[in-house]
């Protein structure tokens, strides 16, 4: 997912994200996106990372909350 146009209001199954860093509810919006039916046949993966020391558009704070919390 490339955009937060794909965090709330779309219905898609993935087997695989790779999500920028983001404030934890951000996060968990993506990882509801992880085998929505229930077909994948391997576990269902969300990798994070972080582009750069950039945080936007978030608060510096809320993507360190998220780093602490092992995202």
């Amino acid at each position: 997912m490339s955009t937060q146009v794909m965090e709330a209001g779309v219905d898609v199954s993935f087997d695989r994200i790779f999500r920028e860093m983001a404030p934890l509810d951000n996060i968990i919006q993506a990882m509801g996106r992880l085998n929505r039916e229930g077909k994948a046949r391997t576990a269902p993966t969300l990798s994070v990372f972080l582009m750069d020391n950039s945080c936007r558009p978030y608060s510096e704070l809320e993507v360190e909350i998220s780093r602490q919390n092992n995202f």
